[in-house]
């Protein structure tokens, strides 16, 4: 009865933690904009230099940790290790980032092949880079953390995996609703993307690959190669130009908001699931023998 009565209530807990992740994690970010001495009103993310959107990128980690831990420690009554974090393996790590930056690789060289955009100069400077790989590692954990690690984990309890995947795609795609230049592309751009990153930890409840992935994604799409990330603009290694903004080159959005990036992502999440459903089949099929 009480099993039954923890799985009726997951979905219920998604919600339960909105207003208190809004509350908590907006505190933490006022506490960062107070340090920084920012008129919260007039300071976009544009506007702060790499450093201070560490700060920024620290604040909003803690204040998801704090929250989740919470939840999950007296709500969910289970271990904040157990959102995704019981089986490390270095290898997810490796994947994660290298299949990040194949496909941001891939993706530079077929518009700039295509004229979509072109190479302006380059701007190396280590200090920024530090701070970018700091920020994005951030980014990563946080909205992983939140999405794939709390709200997809409850969800899969309540109802069908995939249902779950879903929503929790959906969820993923909003929240950057406030972003810079976000629209119809960008928007089923980031749900495909949270249907590639939740594909993963469907079947390995495993949050290493999501975030490492994550991570390289932004970095190298950013940093390296000098796209908008999720309509956000700032240091990048590689300067590159646009004679206009449209759907194949993403615009001021980024590579997020191009039609490319959503064939590469819903390419690599068939290429996900089909691995992955390939590989319990072996694995039942040796079990059985």
């Amino acid at each position: 009865m009480q099993n039954k009565r923890i799985k009726e209530r997951a979905w219920v807990r998604v919600i339960q933690i909105i207003i208190p992740y809004i509350l908590i994690v907006g505190a933490f970010q006022l506490l960062a904009n107070f340090i920084l001495g920012f008129n919260v009103e007039k300071n976009s993310l544009d506007e702060m230099t790499i450093w201070q959107k560490v700060i920024l990128g620290f604040a909003n980690l803690v204040g998801t940790c704090v929250v989740i831990w919470f939840f999950r420690k007296y709500i969910d009554q289970k271990t904040f290790k157990s959102l995704g974090f019981e089986n490390i393996c270095k290898n997810d790590i490796y994947l994660g980032l290298i299949t990040g930056l194949l496909i941001i690789m891939f993706s530079f060289s077929v518009l700039f092949v295509f004229k979509q955009i072109y190479l302006v100069g380059f701007n190396f400077d280590f200090f920024n880079i530090i701070g970018s790989v700091l920020f994005f590692v951030f980014v990563a954990f946080t909205e992983e953390i939140l999405i794939r690690g709390y709200v997809l984990n409850n969800l899969m309890i309540s109802m069908n995996k995939y249902w779950a995947l879903g929503i929790s795609a959906a969820i993923f795609s909003l929240m950057h609703a406030a972003n810079n230049n976000y629209g119809w592309f960008p928007a089923v751009e980031l749900f495909i993307s949270g249907i590639f990153l939740g594909l993963t930890y469907i079947y390995t409840k495993n949050l290493i690959f999501p975030i490492a992935f994550h991570f390289s994604w932004n970095f190298f799409q950013g940093t390296i190669f000098g796209f908008n990330v999720s309509g956000n603009n700032s240091y990048s290694l590689i300067n590159q130009s646009r004679i206009d903004n449209n759907i194949w080159n993403g615009g001021a959005f980024g590579f997020e908001g191009s039609i490319l990036s959503i064939i590469v992502q819903l390419v690599a999440a068939i290429l996900i699931y089909l691995y992955w459903n390939k590989y319990r089949t072996v694995f039942k099929e040796v079990n059985s023998k």
